[in-house]
């Protein structure tokens, strides 16, 4: 049997597939775009206070991670160190000045390391949001995770790596 199709039809059809092309390229790039970003990816450190970065990590200028990067570290397991060297203080005070001035020393010395249990506290929570397990981890941009490494360089490797995968990925589904 056969139809009659308007030139309105097919007007509209063409229209569509175009359209549907467009927004495939159009996605594509817009990946591709991001991935050649030059801003500076977000990057949290998760680790142990016994663990240190690598002696040439500490100043951040590593060659293969932007400079103007700002990372942060969160020794997950400060609250306890403070907590720890807090009760050191308070006792060694209460067994020399007894229990009023124990108190009066706690005090101060909680408000003076206040800002440090508060980033102690914010890397925990973070920790949790990530739903991190093991440590080290690394987190770029607040939702890629590199596990098992304190090697920033090699962990950004392996977040670009990743990145260029999806952009492939991303391209070749185009």
């Amino acid at each position: 049997m056969l139809m009659k199709v308007s030139k309105a039809r097919v007007f509209l059809t063409t229209l569509m597939c175009v359209l549907c092309i467009s927004f495939s390229v159009i996605s594509v790039f817009s990946v591709y775009a991001k991935s050649l970003d030059k801003k500076p990816p977000a990057v949290d450190v998760f680790t142990l206070t016994k663990w240190s970065l690598p002696d040439r990590q500490r100043s951040f200028s590593m060659t293969t991670l932007p400079g103007d990067t700002i990372v942060n570290i969160y020794p997950v397991d400060k609250i306890s160190q403070l907590n720890i060297e807090l009760n050191k203080v308070v006792m060694h005070s209460f067994e020399i000045n007894g229990k009023e001035a124990a108190i009066a020393t706690a005090k101060e010395w909680i408000k003076a390391h206040k800002a440090v249990y508060q980033q102690a506290i914010e890397g925990v929570n973070k920790s949790l949001q990530f739903q991190i397990k093991k440590l080290p981890a690394v987190v770029f941009d607040n939702q890629y995770i590199v596990l098992g490494t304190l090697d920033l360089n090699k962990a950004y490797e392996a977040y670009l790596g990743y990145q260029r995968k999806i952009a492939a990925k991303s391209r070749s589904a185009a």
